[in-house]
């Protein structure tokens, strides 16, 4: 992973746990605040249910929020289909709000 992708992950989850009760929206504002990377720089950290995948799901998707963090407890169809909403709904709008390409 690129160093400057492993310093906005490293960032964005210490704010996270210094700030739990905030939004998780304002954990990757923080983060990403005056930072540019590309997609491929992230690694396998933006694919859930990486910890970072995850708070990005949160902070786009948290209606789901609690199917989010029990991804890994379930069945390879639910995870599927999980997949599909990250890649179509929450994935874009990450890359959206903060020019990622």
């Amino acid at each position: 992973m690129d160093p400057a992708a492993r310093a906005i992950v490293a960032e964005a989850l210490k704010h996270r746990l210094a700030n739990a009760g905030r939004p998780a929206l304002e954990s990757l504002d923080h983060a990403m605040h005056r930072r540019r990377v590309g997609v491929v720089d992230f690694g396998r950290d933006v694919i859930p249910p990486s910890s970072f995948a995850l708070l990005i799901a949160l902070a786009f998707d948290g209606g789901r929020a609690r199917e989010w963090e029990r991804m890994h407890l379930v069945d390879r169809v639910a995870q599927a289909a999980l997949l599909t909403v990250w890649a179509r709904e929450v994935w874009p709008q990450f890359l959206a709000r903060y020019g990622v390409e």
